[in-house]
């Protein structure tokens, strides 16, 4: 229920189609996860973006894997370089 809460059901609020759910012909972000290792880290002030701007950051670990659009985008942590994803700026609500 809570995974349903947060992407179908979500996505189906703010109009996005074939977004939410893992079926034939639509866009797909997974998040392969081992329960067993799954932790929080503690929040820290990072300064990385562009001009030393900074932003709190808190780490995670026990994701094995995070699919977007079908490509492997992280791997135990790690970003891969693949980047598949795109800025959504059309939506069909009514």
């Amino acid at each position: 229920e809570a995974v349903h809460r947060l992407t179908a059901k979500a996505a189906s609020v703010i109009g996005l189609v074939d977004r939410g759910t893992v079926r034939p012909g639509a866009y797909a972000d997974l998040n392969v996860i081992d329960v067993d290792r799954l932790e929080v880290g503690y929040p820290e002030y990072v300064h990385d973006f562009p001009g030393g701007t900074g932003r709190l950051l808190v780490r995670s670990t026990g994701y094995a894997a995070t699919l977007v659009n079908g490509e492997v985008v992280t791997e135990q942590g790690t970003h891969t370089g693949a980047r598949p994803g795109r800025v959504l700026r059309e939506f069909s609500r009514g």
